[in-house]
């Protein structure tokens, strides 16, 4: 992106760059709404936790406000080069948002069941600018996830594994309602599934509150021992052997 604006840029200024129609805004205009993007950006990369060590934004800004060539009003390469810069952000904003949309996804479904407390992604700590998941709780202060609860873990988990699922059509989940309070059993499934829009989730439970709202699509499985578990199970209890180190670990329990 930036070797093709400054191929551009260098096109306007030399006249050789053609605009793709008239634009009538003044060069004041498009530097108002060059500044909104700016904003924007910062926006976008602090919600996802993106540092900007080097005041980026803020020295575009000054860049705005004292190049000479984009201060003159009413010159037509101004004009260009406003909108090459326009057109930049514009893009960059596409794909910020583009890049991050899973993301966004997942953090969303999962705040949908915390309270006081939100999933954000953020740098750990000055020295390390890798923007990671963690804990936002209500005064503002930041936490591993390891401070959520066993139930809290457990929907961060299985809505993650869920939106992580990017081969094969079906997914197997076993007992999702472990550790989760019985609203959030209600909610659960409806959240995965809008993590896997073109997938099909089968879901293994003792919960009747898992499948609520999704009672023509149960299935009651029974279990049907074959023949060669019986023969095993006969073989077990016609064994003297084993009857014998049974009555011995009883004798010393």
């Amino acid at each position: 992106m930036l070797s093709d604006a400054f191929h551009k840029v260098f096109e306007a200024i030399s006249h050789e760059e053609t605009l793709e129609h008239e634009d009538l805004r003044t060069p004041d205009a498009i530097r108002t709404s060059i500044s909104k993007q700016l904003n924007q950006l910062q926006s976008i990369q602090g919600e996802y936790g993106l540092s900007d060590n080097n005041s980026t934004f803020d020295a575009l800004r000054s860049q705005l406000d004292s190049s000479g060539i984009l201060a003159q009003e009413g010159d037509v390469t101004t004009t260009r080069v406003l909108r090459i810069y326009e057109r930049a952000l514009n893009e960059r904003e596409d794909n910020l948002s583009s890049a991050f949309s899973t993301v966004r996804e997942y953090i969303n479904a999962v705040n949908h069941f915390l309270e006081g407390k939100q999933l954000v992604t953020a740098p750990a700590d000055e020295r390390d600018s890798t923007p990671r998941l963690q804990i936002r709780h209500s005064d503002g202060t930041l936490s591993s996830l390891d401070t959520l609860s066993s139930g809290e873990r457990q929907v961060a988990g299985l809505i993650y594994s869920a939106s992580r699922m990017a081969e094969g059509n079906v997914i197997l989940v076993d007992e999702p309602e472990l550790s989760l309070h019985i609203d959030w059993q209600r909610m659960i499934i409806g959240a995965m599934v809008k993590q896997l829009p073109s997938k099909q989730l089968i879901v293994c439970t003792h919960s009747p509150v898992i499948g609520a709202g999704y009672e023509d699509e149960m299935k009651e499985l029974v279990p049907k021992p074959t023949q060669s578990v019986n023969d095993e199970v006969s073989e077990l209890y016609l064994d003297e052997s084993d009857w014998t180190s049974f009555a011995v670990s009883e004798e010393l329990e």
